[in-house]
């Protein structure tokens, strides 16, 4: 269960990638954002392992936004400066950290100190309205942007650097 949302992840960031590509990155975010909160949410009611499994695989779309919005932030950069401006936007994955800190220590306040079992179940409620505030803010706050060069390029050719081993390589080292 632990690895399932990872698996998505990984497996999502070429399509968002391309999507990102083809639609832009403020749409495609907040579109993702969306989708991620419904199987954040729908884990708060999850009883079974099938359902944990389904609600991870869904909400593992988080992991992949990183694709879209590494396409969505280098577009507002001269090449010159997309280093920094990228290395700032990837300080955002600090997120996952701080999850992995301070889920724990929420979870502690809200199942009581172990005393209300079901307490845990507000934790991806939470998660899922912050999912759906931060998209509808960055929906409100940003501008749709895409790169000049995709517009016009068809499918095959977004996907031709997958040709290239070096890709594969990088990907798995990943």
């Amino acid at each position: 269960l632990i690895g399932i949302p990872v698996l998505t992840g990984a497996t999502m960031r070429l399509p968002l990638g391309v999507l990102t590509d083809k639609y832009g990155g403020r749409t495609v975010l907040t579109v993702t954002m969306l989708l991620s909160a419904l199987p954040m949410y729908l884990l708060s009611h999850a009883d079974h392992y099938w359902e944990f499994l389904l609600a991870s695989l869904g909400f593992g779309l988080t992991g992949a936004i990183f694709a879209a919005g590494v396409a969505y932030v280098s577009m507002w950069y001269p090449k010159e400066k997309q280093g920094l401006v990228l290395g700032i936007f990837g300080v955002g994955n600090a997120g996952v950290a701080i999850t992995a800190f301070g889920a724990p220590l929420v979870l502690t306040v809200l199942s009581g100190d172990g005393a209300t079992a079901d307490g845990w179940r507000t934790l991806p409620k939470l998660y899922a309205a912050a999912l759906i505030v931060t998209a509808v803010l960055f929906f409100l706050l940003t501008e749709s942007r895409r790169s000049i060069d995709s517009q016009g390029v068809s499918m095959g050719r977004r996907l031709q650097p997958l040709r290239d081993i070096r890709v594969w390589r990088f990907g798995l080292y990943y």
